[in-house]
């Protein structure tokens, strides 16, 4: 069965042959981890007590280098959780790592575990999905202002050449604030920011360059609670949406986020296209393992073992082949002719006009409720104000003229 067929020899050379393709193209360059627990939840029955995971552990391109169960989220779980998901081989390779929590414990632990590593960065755009969490329902699109608070966490993930000389940091060094970061942290506390002023930052924000001092950050975030102070009162998790954005914007946490921006700046601009910004990419891998599991109701702990191998070789072949051939090829006119034509089926006139009467009504049903989703959630989310709608024009246009 699969358990077999995953114990075999060959399989075992079939992944060393990935693993080396991995290496061709740079994906150990980067590494992006991040951890999931609804899929145990569901698939083996963990609940959140027995604080058992699964870690996820991509490459620099997206490619899936590494899945792995976690029994803890200690900075030493995770470390020897991703070591073991990444064969030995490579680990020498890694002079990034982004992950959703960062601290100086976890960096002595991964600088001594990978020796090559220089920058360990904090994904922003996790605090834009705490964000959608405490203010829009499940499943539903982001609100306006999650589609501007996107734009101001994205900068983190844009290259700069201030930031091509700036050491990267490690949690050990002292931070010194500004006066203005002081002041603009002391704003965003009491949502006291001018209002004027506060729209005349948000609209002059520019999407596709990166901050270059910390104090821009927390000032584009003290207009931001102004101009869209609708739902930070709203939960998100155990805290408000408030007090997130106050989090986010504490001096370490900053050079978290900046480190990412560090590492971006050494690189090319063809590499720097390839990159996603922090743990994008695990989520979208999070995802499709729910719906590749969705109909696996209850298995046991082994099989599933033998599953998510199973799943882990058949996407990391597929990434491999389209970095290193082609995976595709066009259709010859006549073979398209004959492909279509071997499906159809004959019908008697009468037959043909009800299957058609059937399929216009159901079509019609569908495009009605399609119709109906897509107005309310253009109600829900339409800006409450004009200057709300000004600004989200602004910066959709900025990102756009990239």
């Amino acid at each position: 069965g699969i358990r077999d067929s995953v114990a075999s020899r060959g399989l075992g050379d079939v992944y060393k042959r990935q693993y080396i393709g991995c290496a061709d193209v740079g994906e150990y360059r980067s590494i992006t981890m991040d951890n999931t627990y609804k899929i145990a939840m569901k698939v083996i029955g963990w609940t959140p007590i027995q604080r058992r995971s699964l870690l996820t552990v991509l490459g620099f391109r997206g490619g899936v280098l590494g899945i792995q169960i976690m029994r803890s989220e200690s900075p030493e779980a995770v470390i020897r959780s991703a070591r073991s998901a990444i064969d030995a081989t490579y680990t020498e390779h890694i002079e990034h790592i982004a992950t959703d929590k960062c601290s100086r414990k976890l960096w002595k632990i991964s600088r001594s575990k990978f020796t090559k590593l220089a920058y360990l960065s904090q994904d922003p755009i996790h605090v834009c999905m705490n964000y959608d969490e405490g203010c829009t329902k499940r499943g539903s699109k982001p609100t306006v202002g999650g589609i501007v608070l996107r734009s101001v966490m994205g900068k983190f993930s844009r290259p700069s050449k201030f930031m091509k000389s700036s050491p990267a940091y490690t949690g050990c060094e002292r931070i010194q604030t500004s006066l203005q970061g002081q002041r603009s942290l002391q704003q965003i506390k009491d949502r006291n920011m001018n209002r004027t002023e506060a729209a005349s930052i948000l609209r002059k924000l520019n999407p596709n360059t990166a901050f270059r001092y910390r104090w821009e950050f927390v000032r584009s975030i003290a207009a931001f609670v102004v101009i869209f102070p609708e739902q930070l009162n709203n939960k998100s998790g155990k805290t408000t949406v408030h007090a997130l954005l106050v989090s986010a914007c504490s001096p370490s946490r900053i050079e978290w986020y900046l480190n990412e921006s560090r590492f971006r700046s050494q690189l090319s601009p063809r590499l720097q296209s390839s990159m996603s910004p922090g743990t994008t990419r695990n989520e979208a891998f999070h995802a499709h393992m729910k719906r590749h599991f969705v109909e696996t109701v209850r298995t046991s702990q082994s099989m599933w073992r033998a599953e998510l191998r199973m799943l882990h070789i058949s996407l990391l072949h597929a990434h491999i082949l389209r970095h290193c051939g082609n995976t595709t090829r066009q259709y010859r006119r006549l073979e398209l002719i004959q492909s279509a034509a071997s499906g159809i089926e004959l019908f008697t006139v009468d037959e043909w006009m009800v299957y058609c009467t059937r399929n216009q009504t159901e079509w019609a049903r569908t495009m009605s409720r399609a119709e109906e989703k897509t107005c309310a959630n253009k109600r829900r989310r339409q800006p409450r104000d004009d200057e709300q709608a000004e600004i989200l024009n602004i910066l959709r246009k900025r990102s756009r003229n990239v």
